[in-house]
């Protein structure tokens, strides 16, 4: 499967396919696709849909796990009391993720690792089963802002606000190999993210990548401009050799107010919209008879709480809509972990009708709701890179956020689901703040959703749709994430003293 080829999954899947697909009848479904593939009369296009499908078919078993019995087990593991009823309330109400397979409900394996983190009542009572102190006040209260992650959240945006900018220098080295299992020799290409020059994003230099280039091994810098940035090797492997390159860079956050007159606060960084941050891009970025309705219902709403039509041709309006689509992705949307976005044909509408994402589908909800409206808007995700603060470690985990540009304040960020916990936790402050702006502890490698690399590859990406930990492909097929050891390490991670 083709990055080329991915707009096909907009396309809508015979009817029986489709049926047996979602009553977890993936055999009869693959069986299916199988004929149609094999018949003349089938159009290409539609052929090629029905072989990402069954790409889709393969994987979706991947991420889900647990029967309904075996889901009650694991949580009364931790709390003893917990119920069947409880958790089939939680599936009704779209807390947590399920399919059918073979005619019967599965819950996704990471279920009881979202409800922990974004339900304040299944981490309270997880609490108090380990007669933690804590958990009666969050029993009472979704606060949850006495964590060391917060605190740390809430120091960056003061220090922002009270200085009017912050810059962190941060060096990473990132690494990928092949599990041992998993590993032949061979031709492979190899990709790692590295960043690039973005508004938050300067200084950046390349420390070092190994192995370095050779006759066997073919090294590619992506230029600074290419959707989604990294350094490349085409390599013939005889053994198992482990991939890295350590960078370093500045990431600047410097601070919106948006409660001031419209004026340039986009700080030199000249890049106006293009006629991209404006389009779809299917399958993802698709204006929808759904998404348009629901467009349309927020500015309404908007309008009405203004007391007044808001026009869109006007900055301060277009604000005020672009903040009902950053409101409604972070009130209405609960945080939950995501399978992979490749089985996930529509991400914007399974997001605003199931009401459940993760940081990146979350993102990409407000982005088409803003281009439908006709704000520009863009990608931006790598990693979310924190220092050592109040015991935690350093460390790099993958995130995803946006860009909406509004004429007279430039490029502003939105980062939802950052946002959606401020909002749970009761933190308006800090709710208001991610919408405009952004902390210091970002790795930007992607300005583009779905972007190609510099090699392109030759067989299905683990991810097809963003690029954050690597990725890596025989000659002669594909490579996931099961079959990759990837790391990204904090070397360095220090705040720029002003002056």
């Amino acid at each position: 499967m083709r990055n080329e080829d991915l707009h096909l999954l907009a396309v809508e899947l015979p009817e029986d396919i489709l049926k047996a697909k979602w009553c977890g009848d993936f055999a009869r479904a693959k069986r299916l696709i199988d004929l149609r593939v094999s018949e003349e009369r089938t159009p290409d296009f539609l052929k090629k849909k029905l072989l990402m499908e069954k790409e889709i078919l393969e994987r979706l078993p991947i991420y889900y796990g647990y029967s309904i019995a075996e889901a009650v087990a694991l949580v009364q593991k931790e709390i003893p009391d917990f119920t069947q009823k409880e958790l089939e309330d939680l599936m009704d109400s779209g807390t947590t993720d399920w399919i059918y397979m073979d005619g019967k409900p599965c819950l996704a394996k990471r279920f009881f690792e979202t409800l922990k983190d974004v339900n304040p009542n299944i981490a309270a009572r997880v609490a108090r089963a380990r007669d933690e102190s804590i958990a009666e006040n969050q029993a009472q209260n979704a606060d949850f802002e006495e964590t060391p992650n917060s605190r740390m959240k809430n120091e960056s945006m003061r220090l922002i606000k009270e200085q009017g900018s912050l810059s962190d220098q941060i060096r990473i080295r990132a690494s990928l190999k092949i599990r041992d299992e998993y590993f032949h020799p061979g031709k492979v290409l190899v990709h790692l993210p590295i960043p690039k020059p973005q508004i938050n994003m300067t200084n950046i230099r390349i420390l070092n990548i190994s192995p370095a280039e050779s006759e066997n091994c073919k090294i590619v810098i992506a230029p600074e401009g290419a959707g989604a940035r990294t350094v490349a090797w085409q390599a013939e492997l005889t053994e198992n050799t482990e991939f890295r390159v350590e960078y370093e860079y500045v990431s600047t956050m410097t601070y919106h107010d948006l409660t001031k007159t419209p004026e340039d606060i986009a700080q030199g960084w000249i890049d106006r919209p293009a006629a991209e941050d404006l389009a779809e891009k299917l399958p993802s970025i698709h204006f929808t008879k759904t998404l348009r309705e629901l467009a349309a219902e927020l500015i309404r709403k908007a309008s009405e709480k203004a007391g007044r039509q808001l026009d869109p041709t006007v900055p301060e309006d277009k604000l005020a809509i672009a903040r009902a689509f950053y409101d409604y992705c972070t009130v209405n949307v609960v945080y939950s972990y995501t399978r992979s976005y490749f089985t996930i044909e529509q991400i914007p509408e399974y997001v605003a009708l199931g009401r459940r994402g993760d940081c990146g589908t979350m993102a990409i909800l407000f982005i088409t709701l803003c281009r439908s409206a006709g704000i520009p808007a863009r990608w931006q995700s790598g990693l979310y890179v924190t220092p050592d603060f109040e015991g935690m470690a350093a460390e790099a985990g993958m995130h995803d956020w946006a860009l909406f540009y509004i004429e007279g304040y430039g490029w502003l960020f939105a980062d939802p689901s950052f946002g959606g916990s401020a909002f749970r936790a009761g933190n308006y402050d800090r709710w208001n703040y991610y919408f405009g702006n952004l902390d210091t502890f970002r790795m930007a490698a992607n300005s583009e959703f779905q972007a190609e690399f510099i090699p392109p590859k030759q067989h299905s990406h683990n991810d097809p749709t963003d690029s954050q930990a690597g990725e890596a492909e025989y000659e002669d097929g594909p490579l996931f994430s099961e079959h990759l050891i990837r790391k990204q390490e904090v070397l360095r991670h220090e705040r720029i003293e002003r002056g």
